[in-house]
């Protein structure tokens, strides 16, 4: 034989069948020899693996007792809450929201919402008045005909 053995031929070889010529040229071949002891030592560790006992088996991860409670108690809480919450007595609106009386409904919100327990300075004017004055101007803007100035100074009457 002057050509290198197969890998189906070595394998017969190592668990004992293979014709006489095929034995002979393992022999003479130091290549086919080498791939030999090495198919020989990778069936040895194999059959070493598959020897050992099986490694243990590790739990599946489920549900951790403590957290599944943790959760349990968050939900009565929670439940509890929602509850309690929709067991509270509803305010009904002021009279004024009910009027639709718009700067009245603002006022009562405004007082009940910013109420203060020290009043401010008498000579302070109040945000009412501030937005009250900003309202009654009578000032051209730029969704008017003659559009905004930049320099624009009001008379005494506010009337440019």
């Amino acid at each position: 034989m002057n050509r290198c053995l197969s890998d189906r031929v070595l394998w017969a070889l190592s668990e004992g069948g293979a014709a006489v010529a095929e034995r002979e040229h393992v022999i003479r071949c130091v290549s086919c020899a080498r791939r030999l002891r090495q198919l020989a030592d990778e069936v040895g560790a194999i059959a070493h693996v598959l020897s050992d006992p099986p490694p243990a088996r590790v739990p599946a991860p489920g549900f951790d007792p403590v957290r599944l409670r943790l959760a349990a108690v968050c939900a009565v809480v929670g439940v509890a809450a929602g509850i309690a919450w929709l067991a509270l007595p509803r305010s009904l609106p002021s009279p004024a929201l009910a009027t639709g009386d718009g700067v009245a409904a603002l006022s009562t919100v405004s007082t009940r919402v910013f109420a203060e327990e020290e009043p401010l300075a008498a000579t302070a004017p109040s945000d009412f008045d501030v937005m009250a004055a900003a309202f009654d101007a009578a000032e051209l803007c730029e969704w008017q005909p003659g559009g905004c100035r930049d320099d624009f100074q009001p008379d005494s009457d506010g009337i440019d």
